[in-house]
């Protein structure tokens, strides 16, 4: 990867929201037989596109967090690397990490359940309601359209 590839994050805004994420790309160079290889290794549900570079040489990319296990993997145990590429990674996964917390967090919260007169009936997290029903609508509620009217 080091030798034939790059590791690219950047932040970038998100429309409605003030914060920016962070973003990670992953490409890899080279000729057709390797970057294939590279493609199986990375074998996913999505597709990669394999992309012409130049007339000896082709290219993918795609972002990292889709590949998080597999780019794992290739620094895992490894002895020769990139510092400044594995920093770029390893930076990125600390960023992952801290965005899965935090939406760990929000889903643990408790829901307290109350009758009309304010008595206690019983107590939900927003990931125990998310099952109980298989919604999948309030997986990331600013997408919604009226998130904007509830701020």
């Amino acid at each position: 990867m080091d030798g034939d590839g790059c590791i690219s994050t950047y932040k970038k805004s998100r429309k409605n929201i003030k914060s920016l994420i962070l973003k990670c790309e992953i490409k890899f160079i080279g000729t057709y037989d390797m970057i294939y290889g590279i493609k199986q290794f990375f074998s996913s549900d999505k597709d990669i596109l394999i992309n012409k570079h130049s007339s000896k040489s082709c290219q993918i990319s795609f972002s990292g967090r889709k590949y998080r296990e597999a780019v794992d993997a290739l620094y895992n145990g490894a002895t020769i690397y990139l510092k400044r590429k594995k920093d770029k990674w390893d930076e990125f996964v600390k960023y992952m990490s801290d965005i899965d917390a935090k939406k760990e967090y929000r889903e643990s919260r408790l829901i307290v359940k109350l009758d009309n007169e304010s008595n206690y009936l019983d107590k939900y997290t927003l990931k125990d309601l998310r099952k109980e029903f298989n919604l999948k609508c309030c997986e990331y509620r600013e997408k919604h359209k009226s998130y904007k009217n509830f701020r």
